[in-house]
């Protein structure tokens, strides 16, 4: 027994080695001086930013169910009363009265939804440590743990830290090479001063008979928009020295005086159960996971929950590696690499990014827990920009790109229960229309609100439930799973039901359409006036990107439902509407029209393309099926520009690689790997030292759009056959990329390039089935058995 814990132990210590040679850290020679330098970790429920400051450690604080406001929704039932006043107006093109009457009657009035907000900061306040040398701050994707080390007084310090998915803490070990080197003060730093929302701020001695502190404190969210703060959270953190001694100085402040060592276990509880029940007991979900600890007398507890975070971590990252070079750029500090980025060849940190936005996924969204939001789980204030909440017309989709083609399905989970939430909730919304079914318009939060906000000209979005089931649907494709499609059927066919309601005949053309009236282009106003004299109107209806999402929607229900044997008439409905759906139009520049009309603007920059929704996340357009379709998006893209929003960069590496230009993806990698210029609002996007994506500010979507882009130049699956390197840049010569997921339920296991060209191709079927796989306009044809590998020639 005590030769199987030792060799235990010696593989945590090995584990919790670090060297700047590690090929996934991001690694610096200077502490965090913002919130944007500091190292992300997070375990889906719990979210810590380590600054690695010397003199004053900051470990800022989230927990994922800490929103403003409380259960609500912010329907508004006049909108049936208003429509065909909305829809009049647009018919006869005074788009300007369709706005002021989205307005009226409706947006939900002076609603934005609530905000995400932060449990705050656990602040370390140390003795006797000015002046420091060596010093050397990492963040190891391979183990999700972060690490600061340096020299004060011919001391070396070490801090280690991260955030166990098994045990639901937050953990941090300091230590030092002489004993008794560690003092400090700790307390926690919040944005809640007023003493309303302050309901318990306390010092507590729980040490039972054994050194040890424990530092609670609890608060209430924020009232907002007229909707009562029903969040409770609390801070709980168990402090324990090894040798010297803690104690309490008062009800703000433990003191930790002449340790050698010091273990810190924090967690976070909030009594939110769900978007309809807050009656959950805080301090109890707070309390329990430090308790584990904080009761233990077990010398080992420290290395056994390092151990254990590790091994459940490395299950979900360690699905998928990728390996394109290394040269000397990756000896410099990750700040400096993307400082020098688009001026070097540096492969290695294009590797890095992509594992950086898995690392990201895994560490935001977990099964059980709730979706990641605009910021993931990290938000240093208490009102995150945009609200931080799940923006629905790109963002929060965006956000579960990657999983399923990354091989992290497990972190989609949250995000279906999202859907299914709103799927409930959005049965309100539906009705104030008038409609049977379910859908949400342009932002929701954990309240799952699913009426209008922010206004007519940037909320008059009906359409969210169809992109939802898009992305659901899309799962279905990569798992065929049919107890998944049993859940998730019901969902798309309640959709179909509010939009066979909703959509109507517009009466301009000429041709009839079924169209979404009213909506908009996301964000987006055409540079025309309407025949009143008045711009800068979003209002419209039949725009293209609704018009693409309600032919997929339609078109993947018809698919489910041969599925799900479902009955003819509802099918031979969806059949009928889907033909009768406008096209998409290719315009008088050679475009593809964003808009029902050929209005768009070539010189129009605007950070959102929705247009190209059925190129990407969409299958409508491609280069063998819709050739014109597919040379207008490029036309379209063209036009529209490179560098912008992070997210939008994202979004364009994924647009340019089903375009299969690799070099121009790889160009936009260039711009989105260029660093910020700016924390706040406004400029153009890049990359924070710590690689979080820069709208700016910081919105985490970037990352993650950019992460599945890297994948789609490598493997796309979306035509029906697996195409491998369809978007290879010139300079990506050779590579390996393991663990790869394609539709059809297939794992690529190995797919090895040299001079362009695959040497090595392993797939493995996980569903049985045929097999259609082609590289360069070569086809192969397999019938497979599920469990088996197949290597495959080219």
């Amino acid at each position: 027994m005590k030769k199987t814990l030792l060799i235990a132990l010696m593989t945590v210590i090995s584990l919790s080695c670090s060297s700047q040679n590690n090929d996934l850290n991001l690694w610096y020679d200077a502490p965090a001086r913002q919130w944007t330098d500091a190292l992300p970790l997070g375990n889906g429920r719990l979210g810590a930013m380590v600054f690695g400051t010397p003199a004053q450690e900051r470990i800022q604080i989230n927990e994922e169910t800490i929103w403003g406001g409380g259960p609500h929704n912010n329907v508004n039932y006049a909108a049936k009363d208003g429509l065909e006043q909305i829809r009049q107006a647009l018919w006869e093109e005074r788009r300007s009265d369709a706005q002021a009457l989205c307005d009226q009657y409706i947006s939900s009035k002076g609603a934005h939804g609530m905000p995400y907000q932060t449990a705050g900061s656990l602040m370390l306040d140390f003795d006797g440590i000015a002046d420091f040398t060596d010093y050397y701050r990492e963040l190891d994707l391979e183990k999700a743990v972060a690490l600061t080390r340096f020299k004060a007084n011919g001391v070396e310090y070490t801090r280690e830290c991260f955030v166990s998915i098994p045990d639901q803490v937050i953990v941090m070990r300091l230590t030092a090479s002489a004993k008794g080197a560690i003092s400090f003060n700790a307390r926690y730093d919040l944005p809640y001063l007023d003493e309303r929302i302050i309901t318990k701020l306390a010092a507590l001695i729980t040490d039972q008979g054994r050194n040890g502190v424990a530092l609670s404190v609890t608060c209430k969210g924020d009232d907002h928009e007229g909707v009562e703060g029903k969040i409770r959270f609390t801070d709980y953190a168990f402090i324990e020295p090894q040798g010297g001694k803690a104690t309490v100085i008062d009800k703000y402040n433990v003191s930790v005086k002449d340790a050698d060592a010091v273990t810190i276990y924090l967690s976070v509880g909030t009594n939110f159960v769900n978007y309809q029940d807050v009656s959950g007991n805080d301090l109890k979900k707070a309390s329990e996971p430090v308790a584990k600890f904080r009761d233990s007398k077990d010398k080992n507890k420290y290395e056994k929950a390092l151990a254990a975070h590790i091994k459940e971590y490395q299950k979900q990252f360690g699905t998928v590696t990728l390996d394109l070079g290394s040269n000397d750029q990756a000896k410099l500090p990750t700040d400096q690499r993307v400082a020098q980025f688009a001026g070097t060849f540096d492969p290695q940190l294009v590797e890095l990014y992509f594992q950086f936005g898995r690392y990201l996924l895994i560490s935001c969204s977990q099964p059980g827990g709730q979706a990641a939001n605009l910021q993931g789980i990290w938000n240093e204030s208490r009102q995150a920009p945009w609200d931080g909440k799940y923006t629905t017309n790109i963002n929060v989709e965006m956000n579960y790109w990657p999983a399923f083609v990354c091989g992290i399905s497990q972190t989609f989970d949250p995000f279906l229960q999202l859907v299914k939430d709103c799927a409930e909730h959005g049965k309100e919304t539906a009705a104030m229309y008038g409609c049977r079914g379910w859908t949400l318009h342009h932002n929701t939060d954990i309240w799952r609100s699913t009426g209008a906000v922010d206004g007519a000209y940037n909320g008059m979005w009906p359409t969210g439930a169809a992109w939802f089931c898009q992305q659901i649907w899309d799962g279905y494709l990569y798992n065929q799973d049919p107890k998944y499609l049993n859940e998730i059927y019901p969902i798309m066919k309640s959709a179909c039901e509010f939009f066979i309601d909703f959509l109507v005949e517009e009466p301009v053309s000429g041709n009839k359409y079924l169209v979404i009236a009213p909506s908009y282009s996301p964000e987006n106003a055409p540079h025309v006036q309407d025949v009143l004299g008045k711009g800068n109107i979003t209002t419209v209806f039949g725009a293209t990107m609704d018009n693409q999402m309600m032919a997929d929607l339609f078109g993947n229900t018809i698919q489910a439902a041969a599925l799900m044997g479902e009955n003819a008439a509802f099918v031979d409905t969806l059949k009928n509407i889907q033909s009768r759906l406008a096209p998409m139009k290719i315009g008088k520049w050679g475009q593809l029209q964003e808009w029902f009309e050929d209005w768009d603007d070539p010189k129009d920059n605007h950070r959102h393309v929705s247009h190209l929704w059925g190129m990407f996340p969409g299958r409508q357009i491609t280069a063998d099926g819709t050739p014109e379709l597919f040379k207008a998006v490029r036309t379209s893209l063209e036009a529209r520009g490179d560098e912008s929003t992070g997210w939008s960069m994202g979004w364009k590496v994924c647009l340019w690689a089903r375009l299969l230009d690799g070099n121009h993806a790889y160009k936009l990698i260039q711009d989105q790997l260029k660093p910020a210029r700016s924390r706040g609002f406004g400029g153009s996007g890049g990359t924070y030292n710590n690689l979080f994506d820069a709208h700016p500010p910081f919105q985490i979507d970037g990352n993650f759009g950019c992460t599945a882009g890297i994948a789609e130049m490598l493997v796309q699956s979306h035509t029906g056959k697996i195409v491998l390197l369809p978007a290879l840049p010139d300079v990506w010569k050779e590579g390996t990329v393991k663990g790869l997921q394609c539709r059809g339920a297939f794992t690529l296991e190995e797919l090895t390039w040299k001079d362009g060209k695959p040497a090595t191709v392993k797939v493995r079927s996980n569903a049985g089935g045929k097999l259609n796989i082609s590289w360069n306009g070569n086809d192969q044809t397999l019938d497979t058995k599920a469990g088996k590998v197949y290597s495959i020639k080219f």
